[in-house]
């Protein structure tokens, strides 16, 4: 049989190696043996991967026509080809649990927020304090902040520290590492000032979810005209604007009041218009706390899925390294070893 496989787009070799070719009339045509051939070059692409990782990226024609494939009977080749798919089978199907795990994550913490924000969350807390629904007021979310402050960079100092949404991780929301500009390079944008404790919202697609809260660490920076900087008045606590503003009904709210093509925005009024449905001050407090002890537990155990996943991936790798190293139980000393076999073909 002739065989041809490609190599893989990030094995570079010195002669633009593009394929192998094996002219072996021993090796069987059908599908399975084929498996089990390409799974062996595989691995083999592999190990010629990691030879290649010196200095210089790339490994030589000597060494791939130097490497040496060990070829198995036949008969122990499709029992491997057997086994690796039984294996590989259970742990495709552990890995699509796993990753079923891992996509309801956001669909679990869009119903948390959901009760938190109709006082479903805490609602054995009011009946413990001797308060109902009716606490809560509605507001609009412009009637809780604070008006923004304009801070152009300092003249007298070399540089400063920006914040726009590059600067902004919008899967854990949180700032990444605000930018050191020179003063004399300030973007025109650069004029909002920051307070520990002020909540960032993007007014620029909002459902990216651009959102963080400013920390003791970045309160001497300026963020973007880009943000709507959030900054709470006695009645409303940072963390429980935060999560509110995280939630997806907020986002979807907002997102539906989107403009422009190239980069599609609401306006500040939008963003102040939000209704709000607000508990007392301690509510909002015992609110956060639980949301909180929730969200820390579920990121414990999403990072706990990732790790499977990963050792999944290394597993599969451990086979494919033991069975063709004939540890997976598969040999039968009584046939007829491959090469004798292939020495007959060849004579």
């Amino acid at each position: 049989m002739r065989a041809l496989v490609s190599a893989p787009k990030d094995l570079k070799c010195r002669k633009r190696f593009k394929s192998l070719f094996q002219d072996f009339n021993v090796v069987s045509i059908c599908k399975k043996i084929s498996f089990f051939q390409w799974n062996h070059l595989t691995h083999i692409c592999d190990e010629l991967r990691e030879s290649g990782n010196g200095l210089i990226p790339g490994i030589s024609r000597e060494i791939i026509l130097q490497k040496e494939i060990s070829l198995p009977p036949l008969a122990e080749q499709q029992r491997i080809v057997d086994r690796i798919e039984s294996l590989f089978a259970k742990l495709d199907q552990a890995k699509e649990l796993v990753q079923d795990g891992l996509d309801s994550f956001e669909t679990r913490k869009a119903a948390i927020l959901h009760k938190a924000f109709t006082g479903e969350l805490t609602a054995k807390w009011r009946e413990e304090h001797g308060l109902g629904i009716d606490s809560w007021r509605e507001n609009k979310l412009g009637q809780l902040l604070r008006p923004m402050i304009t801070c152009k960079p300092d003249k007298s100092y070399e540089y400063f520290y920006y914040i726009d949404i590059d600067t902004l991780d919008n899967k854990t929301q949180t700032v990444k590492e605000a930018k050191k500009i020179p003063v004399s390079n300030a973007p025109s944008r650069a004029s909002r000032g920051l307070e520990s404790g002020n909540v960032l919202f993007s007014l620029v697609r909002p459902y990216l979810k651009n959102i963080a809260v400013i920390n003791e660490e970045f309160s001497h920076c300026i963020a973007s005209t880009g943000f709507y900087v959030c900054r709470c008045n006695d009645s409303l606590s940072s963390y429980f604007l935060y999560y509110l503003l995280i939630s997806q009904d907020t986002i979807n709210y907002y997102t539906s009041y989107m403009k422009g093509d190239n980069s599609p925005s609401i306006r500040k009024g939008d963003f102040e218009g939000l209704k709000v449905m607000l508990p007392s001050l301690p509510e909002q407090q015992e609110i956060v706390s639980i949301l909180d002890s929730l969200f820390e537990k579920e990121k414990q155990g999403k990072e706990l899925l990732v790790g499977i996943l990963e050792k999944i991936d290394l597993i599969k790798k451990a086979i494919l390294a033991r069975a063709f190293r004939g540890e997976l139980g598969t040999n039968d000393p009584a046939e007829e070893s491959a090469i004798e076999l292939l020495k007959e073909c060849l004579q």
